[in-house]
């Protein structure tokens, strides 16, 4: 019987890893073998030599050694674990019109360390130069490019620490009764034809009657007084007088102004009449004129016409 160092099959036919076992005899090593292990092509290993790691798997080298792989396994592989050679296309970008395609990106020159890949696939530098947006009573928000606007509201003054936001209410305004107080509130809308009234305290919009009117006199007796024309807003009672009429002195407004519509009714409209300065054939128009034939250049009407008679020749 040997015992030796051996890396290859156990007399059950099982792997054996430098482990010492026991040779009966060779011919019970080739019985126990069989096809499963040509001894020729046993893998031997020196029992002090360490080869691989719980990490690193080995591999047998043409020498028959057992040899460390140049990798190594950090995890178990799963049993639906899928290898493949996987391939990238180049990272496209986008030019405002096409969208881009994902992908590689293009690899950065030198000067390109303080530059920034853009969208359309450049490496461009950002500049550090900015628009002002905003101001320091109107803040900023972002929109949903990523770019700052301007809000539409501003903050005239701060906003102290124990300011308190509420979104109130109002309830409407109730008016009083002679003997019940009302409530403060919204007062009621006025409608068309309101807008000469006023809210009274019992909450409707009405009209002010000068019975409620105080410290005013009851009455007002008749006095003289005068007014210019343009405090004459309508005529009332004003009619044309039936005959034309000299205006007196004791005549109202109203029956005065019938007088001279009287009078005037009918007459030539101011600018449309002849003046009496213009003549006809050197006569004034200052009164009726006669024209004779002469004065137009026609015969007398005691001008006896001759009479002519035409013979034809057939």
């Amino acid at each position: 019987m040997v015992t030796t160092k051996h890396f290859g099959l156990d007399t059950d036919s099982t792997f054996a890893n430098d482990t010492d076992y026991t040779i009966p005899s060779t011919k019970a090593v080739k019985t126990a073998l069989g096809n499963k292990q040509n001894t020729n092509t046993a893998v031997t290993h020196t029992a002090s030599t360490a080869a691989g790691s719980a990490t690193q798997p080995v591999y047998v080298a043409a020498d028959g050694t057992a040899t460390a792989t140049t990798y190594s396994l950090a995890k178990s592989v799963p049993a639906d674990a899928i290898f493949t050679d996987t391939t990238y296309s180049a990272f496209t970008g986008a030019d405002g019109t096409t969208a881009g395609a994902a992908g590689l990106v293009p690899a950065p020159a030198a000067t390109d360390n303080t530059k920034f890949l853009k969208g359309d696939g450049t490496w461009t530098a950002v500049s550090t130069t900015l628009a002002q947006t905003g101001s320091t009573i109107q803040p900023i928000y972002i929109d949903s490019n990523g770019a700052p606007q301007a809000t539409t509201y501003s903050l005239e003054k701060s906003v102290p620490s124990d300011a308190v936001f509420t979104d109130t209410t109002y309830s409407a305004f109730v008016g009083a009764g002679s003997s019940t107080d009302g409530a403060a509130g919204l007062v009621k809308k006025p409608v068309a034809g309101d807008n000469v009234k006023y809210l009274k305290g019992d909450g409707t919009w009405a009209s002010i009657a000068y019975t409620e009117l105080t410290n005013v006199p009851s009455s007002f007796a008749p006095a003289a007084h005068t007014h210019v024309t343009q405090d004459v807003t309508a005529l009332t009672g004003y009619t044309i007088a039936s005959t034309a009429a000299s205006i007196a002195a004791t005549d109202t407004l109203n029956e005065a102004l019938g007088k001279l519509q009287k009078s005037i009714d009918g007459k030539q409209a101011a600018g449309s009449y002849v003046p009496t300065t213009r003549t006809i054939n050197n006569k004034a128009l200052s009164s009726d004129i006669t024209l004779s034939a002469a004065d137009v250049s026609a015969l007398p009407s005691s001008t006896t016409i001759p009479t002519v008679t035409f013979k034809t020749w057939s």
